[in-house]
């Protein structure tokens, strides 16, 4: 059966093209394509040197057995990628915020709470803390794969008072945030709805629905997934990186995709604009 599978990944090669990120080439997904929407979406990512490859819709993935029967230029290709973003555990210490009422996590509930977070998008979200170990005295909104259950990491957020703590945000060492999105599975949901991109964990949870975050700033790889997802993409980064989220939605309109920025105030970022404003910003956006 696995060699049934390769022989449709190596036809998909056949067909595919390099993306923006050293060594992939992407396609449409040999096994969902047609399956939902539009069959040539090339969801379907390939690190050809080494035969790895992902589909970001359906979630298969895999490596092919023999690559000796690729072309010289796809076996040739640079492969500094790694094979797929790694799996996580919970950090040590974990709780699960939903339903919870211990002590030792009032604190937690309260920094949410302040932030407009309440129980729904907790459960929704899977949000967390840590009473004791290494992230002790933090929110945890882990990272999770297309099938919201597998972590990819987790940013692990200080409820102290700003200022208090060095690093006020942690994560794992190995996560891999140039090729995941924070909630990436509303990537491929709601086609045709404008899809927000942000920079970080709470401005995506201040526009749940529609938002996903880059863990940063947004990679190549990154780019060829929003790209090819079935929504238009608003950029919404921070208000000190307004030229840089200009600068995003202009490499995506060149690419072909319909995309728009939203200017935030100096200093400001989503979760302190609210979903209200950024919705109504969003119709002059597209």
């Amino acid at each position: 059966m696995g060699y049934d599978r390769d022989e449709k990944v190596k036809a998909a090669l056949e067909g595919a093209v390099r993306s923006g990120s050293k060594g992939w080439f992407i396609a449409p997904c040999p096994f969902c394509a047609g399956s939902r929407g539009n069959p040539y979406r090339k969801c379907f990512g390939i690190l050809a040197a080494v035969g790895i490859y992902r589909c970001f819709r359906c979630e298969i993935k895999g490596k092919l057995h023999d690559m000796e029967d690729t072309s010289e230029e796809f076996r040739t290709a640079p492969s500094n990628e790694p094979e797929a973003p790694p799996v996580f555990e919970p950090p040590e210490g974990f709780t699960s915020l939903e339903g919870d009422r211990s002590l030792s996590l009032q604190p937690a509930r309260e920094y949410l709470d302040k932030r407009g977070i309440g129980p729904e998008l907790v459960h929704e979200a899977q949000l967390g803390a840590c009473a004791w170990g290494k992230y002790s005295g933090r929110v945890v909104a882990p990272v999770l794969d297309f099938d919201r259950q597998t972590w990819l990491g987790f940013s692990a957020r200080s409820w102290l008072p700003r200022g208090s703590v060095e690093q006020p945000y942690l994560n794992p060492g190995g996560m891999l945030k140039g090729h995941i999105f924070y909630n990436g599975a509303i990537i491929h949901e709601k086609p045709g709805e404008p899809l927000f991109v942000c920079e970080g964990i709470f401005d995506a949870l201040a526009l749940w629905d529609d938002a996903s975050a880059f863990l940063g700033k947004p990679s190549e790889f990154q780019e060829d997934l929003l790209v090819e997802c079935p929504r238009p993409v608003i950029s919404v980064l921070d208000g000190d990186a307004w030229r840089e989220s200009e600068a995003l939605a202009w490499r995506l309109q060149m690419r072909g995709k319909r995309a728009g920025w939203i200017r935030l105030p100096p200093g400001e970022d989503p979760s302190t604009m609210g979903k209200a404003w950024i919705q109504a910003e969003a119709r002059h956006a597209l």
